[in-house]
């Protein structure tokens, strides 16, 4: 993950954060990242 970019957060979720990266090649891609909302996301199914 060298000279990488956040661009912009494209969607908030219970899975994490989907960014789309600027890599100095150019190219974009998707990451995914897992954070404090998909613990809370899962604490909620397991109350249902």
């Amino acid at each position: 993950m060298e000279n990488v970019l956040a661009s912009k957060v494209v969607q908030r979720g219970c899975i994490g954060d989907l960014v789309i990266y600027n890599t100095k090649l150019g190219e974009y891609t998707i990451l995914s990242y897992m954070n404090e909302l998909s613990v809370q996301c899962e604490k909620r199914k397991d109350e249902q």
